[in-house]
């Protein structure tokens, strides 16, 4: 069998996976469910709920998100995703400094861009929350910062 240029290519892509595998497969016992709100008044009255964690900005994200593309009829893709983008990090900056509420009060700028920037992924609908989840606790480990 001769040994191709994209056989080596494959090959090398899937060695490349191997860290990540590690990271997928450890558990969090952190990550807790929480269900979307029903309605804008749900949202508000439990704002503090979702500003608690890493998924509920993502779930948070993902209502507001969908509330406003919904509410201005966006249909352009590009606009959604803008939109997708703009929300978690105005959630995040809001509930930290405006608000004081929230898992990110004690976290340095970065870290909340971090995670905003995280939750925006999976208000995108790229990745889901478990793996982002882990990426954002690798990364913010390596930046010197701590975890939430």
């Amino acid at each position: 069998m001769k040994v191709t240029q994209k056989m080596k290519f494959a090959f090398m892509m899937l060695i490349m996976l191997i860290p990540i595998i590690g990271v997928l497969a450890q558990t969090d016992s952190t990550l807790v469910v929480i269900d979307p709100p029903g309605d804008i008044v749900d949202f508000v009255v439990n704002f503090d709920v979702f500003m608690a964690s890493l998924g509920g900005l993502a779930v948070a994200s993902v209502f507001l998100s969908g509330l406003i593309n919904g509410l201005l009829k966006v249909v352009k893709s590009w606009v959604k995703q803008v939109v997708s983008w703009v929300i978690p990090i105005g959630l995040a900056f809001l509930a930290t400094y405006v608000l004081k509420l929230g898992f990110l009060v004690d976290q340095p700028v970065l870290n909340v861009v971090i995670y905003s920037a995280a939750a925006g992924l999976v208000s995108n609908g790229i990745f889901d929350i478990a793996f982002v989840n882990a990426f954002v606790n690798w990364a913010v480990g390596k930046l010197g910062g701590t975890t939430k």
